[in-house]
């Protein structure tokens, strides 16, 4: 059974980001498995717009990042997520604590 981490890695879930404390921590996570490419093209955008004031410039205020392999991280609103989940092709809505936790179990299960 894949882990959540996996999962994200795979578009089968999506982190929720609340905050800024959310923010940084998954900014941290991401550098240390190796993702700094990406985060740091977020890094831009929030040191020049703000990723908060970007995503309500877009209607978007549940803010959760998804991965995709071609462009990196992508967001959208959580509702957005909800509609097209669907009991075949579910989407999983993970915390920044949830990412954390299963990073450290995909850690082991590799190990």
């Amino acid at each position: 059974m894949p882990t959540d981490f996996e999962l994200f890695l795979f578009n089968e879930a999506v982190v929720e980001i609340k905050n800024q404390r959310d923010l940084f921590r998954f900014f941290n996570i991401m550098d240390k498995v190796g993702f700094s490419k990406y985060i740091n093209n977020l890094r831009k955008i929030e040191s020049k717009d703000g990723i908060f004031d970007l995503a309500h410039f877009n209607n978007v205020y549940n803010l959760c990042l998804e991965y995709q392999y071609a462009k990196g991280f992508t967001f959208a609103d959580r509702k957005e997520y909800e509609k097209y989940s669907t009991e075949d092709a579910p989407i999983k809505i993970l915390s920044v604590t949830d990412l954390i936790k299963s990073v450290s179990k995909t850690e082991e299960k590799v190990l």
